[in-house]
């Protein structure tokens, strides 16, 4: 028996080496493409990476620093405004006017009754689809079992919309400056990033709010709730956290 490769093994051979070349050529420009792309749309190099990373890291870190030093400058000019009343009626009286507008504004802390709705992606039912399915169809069903930032502002909505006094998502209270969007596989509420699941409070008559979300053609009689992605429970304490971003206006003057 020879101990040479037949001419068929060798072709083989061949072909293995010849599909791996190419397979990694095509690595190596893709990388090639996604550097010059960086460098042509973002300035960033291979070598910047790296320090850009670094530098979101900090910023997100110095947001989170900003966000407490507000709340405790708020804090503080509560205490002030305390002092300043002295038992005066009158004093007292506008401080509890500006104290139900900052509540109105969601710029306190608020405490009460009300409704928890949890959102969460529904990956049990994403792992039953079909390898026989077209990629269009594919990605229809992994989006339909995923949350997204309308499915977000429609529980905000309707949670307004049967009464509630104050609504948070996580640990941001919801204002009227609250923007809820889709960045790339997160959702930002007021610039935080979030992951499923989203826990939603919401203060209020609780009976009331979960009557409404329950009724005929509302929340939780939708595709939310078909595919378990959504649940909604009273609670007798919801605690919300006040407003941590800005409240500057630039552009715009009270008339």
């Amino acid at each position: 028996m020879s101990v040479f490769p037949t001419v068929r093994s060798r072709t083989t051979w061949v072909l293995w080496v010849t599909a791996l070349c190419l397979v990694l050529g095509g690595l190596v420009a893709a990388s090639f493409k996604t550097q010059r792309t960086l460098r042509s749309r973002f300035g960033v190099t291979p070598a910047g990476r790296g320090g850009l990373v670094a530098a979101l890291s900090l910023q997100a870190d110095s947001n989170e620093e900003l966000r407490d030093e507000i709340a405790r400058l708020r804090k503080k000019n509560t205490e002030w405004e305390q002092r300043f009343v002295g038992g005066k009626s009158e004093t007292q009286t506008l401080l509890n006017e500006l104290h139900e507008a900052r509540a109105f504004a969601g710029l306190v802390p608020l405490e009460g009754e009300g409704v928890v709705v949890t959102l969460q992606d529904n990956k049990s039912g994403l792992k039953g689809i079909s390898p026989n399915l077209s990629p269009e169809a594919t990605d229809e069903m992994k989006s339909a079992g995923l949350v997204h930032d309308s499915d977000i502002r429609l529980v905000i909505d309707e949670l307004f919309a049967a009464g509630a006094e104050g609504v948070a998502v996580k640990d941001q209270r919801v204002v009227s400056r609250t923007a809820v969007r889709c960045v790339g596989p997160t959702i930002l509420v007021n610039d935080v990033k979030m992951a499923s699941p989203f826990i939603i409070k919401a203060i209020g008559n609780s009976k009331e709010i979960l009557s409404a979300l329950s009724m005929s053609g509302g929340l939780l009689d939708a595709e939310l709730t078909a595919l378990g992605m959504i649940k909604a429970e009273e609670s007798k304490r919801v605690v919300l956290p006040a407003y941590s971003g800005s409240t500057q206006m630039r552009y715009s003057k009270g008339r």
